[in-house]
């Protein structure tokens, strides 16, 4: 008996195309296109000056977004609309809650410098329309000294 190769390939393909789509055999959309905005989040003494996330905090700069991002869900959600409505008020309330859960969050000595320097949250959001990027600047969160 002869033995036909990839007949287990074309059966799946098969099966596949009737099923319909199951990852991870189906499209992407989020990278179909560029999103005409997207957002930075970056902690700041009072002076405004950068404070580096990994010498000051055990999260990731990625986890601190995430952390504010699910927030923003929240506040949003309770307020009974999508984050995609969210008001200046709406970001400055996840920003602070942001903030509290860092000082949850520092490495030691860290907590002392941000007790007597303070802490903000800036947000920067990088924007594309038909003039061009362009970004703008939010200040999201705020720890006094």
């Amino acid at each position: 008996m002869k033995r036909w190769p990839f007949v287990s390939v074309f059966a799946i393909a098969i099966a596949l195309q009737l099923i319909g789509e199951q990852f991870p055999f189906s499209p992407f959309p989020m990278y179909s296109g560029f999103s005409k905005e997207t957002t930075v989040l970056y902690v700041t003494d009072a002076k405004d000056q950068p404070l580096p996330i990994k010498n000051y905090f055990r999260l990731s700069a990625s986890k601190v977004k995430k952390a504010f991002n699910t927030e923003l869900k929240n506040v949003c959600k309770k307020n009974g609309y999508d984050d995609g409505m969210a008001t200046s008020e709406d970001y400055r309330a996840a920003g602070q809650y942001t903030l509290q859960f860092l000082k949850t969050q520092t490495r030691a000595g860290a907590l002392a410098k941000i007790q007597k320097h303070g802490m903000k949250l800036q947000r920067i959001s990088l924007l594309m329309d038909e003039k061009g990027f362009h970004q703008e600047t939010e200040m999201v969160g705020e720890i006094a000294r």
